[in-house]
């Protein structure tokens, strides 16, 4: 994946630039209709939303990756030569999805970067928000398994994990202290939206994560974890039974 990356140079870049371009037009609204507030309120509003948004950038890459690519396998013809290897195909495209990770980590800093020098907001990446991130890792994983089943079940899912990304930038970009407690909860029971909330307050507050949410973060994140292999598992025994990994 690194050679890909390398070879070609210009999709990364692109990349980069992109999703800068939309940070910034985003950034630019936000300014521009804060009226007179205070600066330090502004810059606080501005590193939430850099927060969030960088969190959206990786985990929905990260949630869409299994269904990708499991789609692209099934419609180029490789995936029944996946099913074939001495690996089991639940491991292999685990340690997809790490490669995968670690290859969005590694865009994910020049990104981070430019949006930190471009806003002049001073984030500082600590302790607490490292074990909140690799916790949230763990539920992503678990929904990218899920999607994963069952795109090897139906082949086609239409724009589910399209869906599932703009919904995550929803809220990714929301601040949760002004929604009520019961609709909050709901949204919390997510992969991920407890984790961001929790990564906002950690670099913008300054606040420790306590432990009764890092004990709700990781069950939250096992839970999906499970269920993602499960679903995984019997969809991919499913489609095996019925002799449909070798079409599309």
């Amino acid at each position: 994946m690194l050679i890909l990356k390398k070879r070609y140079i210009l999709s990364f870049i692109t990349d980069i630039v992109v999703y800068y371009i939309l940070f910034m037009g985003l950034y630019f609204f936000i300014v521009n209709n804060m009226g007179k507030m205070p600066k330090e309120e502004i810059d606080k509003i501005v590193s939430m939303q850099i927060v969030g948004y960088m969190s959206w950038f990786f985990f929905s890459f990260t949630i869409s990756f299994m269904s990708n690519g499991i789609y692209n396998e099934l419609v180029e013809g490789t995936f029944e030569q996946l099913c074939l290897t001495y690996n089991s195909i639940t491991k292999i495209y685990f340690i997809k999805l790490l490669v995968y990770s670690l290859i969005n980590t590694l865009i994910i800093f020049p990104l981070w970067l430019l949006l930190v020098l471009s806003t002049g907001v001073s984030l500082m990446i600590n302790k607490d928000l490292i074990i909140v991130f690799l916790i949230m890792l763990i539920g992503t994983i678990g929904f990218s398994y899920l999607l994963g089943g069952i795109t090897i079940r139906y082949k086609r899912t239409g724009q589910l994990a399209f869906i599932i990304s703009i919904f995550f930038l929803g809220t990714s970009i929301i601040d949760f202290s002004n929604i009520p407690e019961g609709l909050r909860n709901v949204f919390y029971a997510l992969p991920f939206t407890k984790g961001t909330d929790l990564m906002k307050s950690t670099i913008i507050n300054g606040n420790c994560v306590v432990l009764k949410d890092i004990v709700f973060l990781s069950i939250n994140s096992s839970v999906y974890l499970i269920i993602g292999i499960i679903i995984f598992r019997l969809a991919f025994s499913k489609a095996t039974s019925e002799g449909t990994t070798s079409r599309f």
